[in-house]
Parts: structure tokens; sequence; C-alpha cells
């Protein structure tokens, strides 16, 4: 049954990309219109109409510096599904807070 597991894994890194390119091509948008990146998607929520389900999926927005492209990973919430474990190899382990980092999971 790999063919049904494949498809799966794939149809969820589908979503992931999507909503990450969601989110860049926002934080872009803001940059050619006000000349900076802005420091968290919240405020691209509010003024650029970017809609995430935060019940599926959590963002990670790295701000460097207000000319720098943000640093932007999507991950799906629930990290037990087989779609995460196939999806999570994309990824590089995160193992510490850096205080650069803004979090946003709707909490």
């Amino acid at each position: 049954m790999w063919g049904v597991s494949g498809l799966t894994s794939r149809t969820e890194r589908e979503r992931l990309a999507s909503v990450e390119n969601a989110v860049t091509r926002a934080a872009v948008q803001a940059y050619a219109i006000e000349g900076q990146y802005p420091s968290g998607i919240g405020y691209l929520q509010e003024n650029y109409g970017l809609s995430v389900d935060l019940d599926k999926y959590i963002v990670e927005y790295r701000v460097f510096a207000s000319n720098i492209m943000p640093s932007i990973t999507v991950l799906p919430k629930d990290f037990n599904s087989d779609s995460f474990a196939s999806a999570a190899s994309d990824f590089e382990v995160f193992d510490g807070m850096d205080p650069d980092i803004s979090w946003f999971n709707g909490e």
C-alpha cells in the first residue's frame, strides 16, 4: 500500500509548500509596497489578507533584518501523522529557541 501512503505524503508536502508560498508572497508584497519586510505574520494577516489554517499548520517566520527576506518554514500541527514523517525530512531539526524567531500558532 505504498502508493496510497506516497500520495498522502506528497499531497501534504504540496499543502505545506502552498502555505509557505502564500506567506512568502505576502511578505514580498509588503516589502514592495512598504520597503521593509514585516516583523511577523500577524501583520501580514491584518494588512495583506494572509490566511493560514492555524488548526493544521505552525508557521515559523524568522526575521533577521527588515531589508532581508525572512526565513519561512511551515510544519503540520499534527506531528504524529504519517505525512509529517516524510514532510519533516525536508527540514532541519531545531532544538532550541532562537530569540529572533517569531513562532505563530494562533496562541
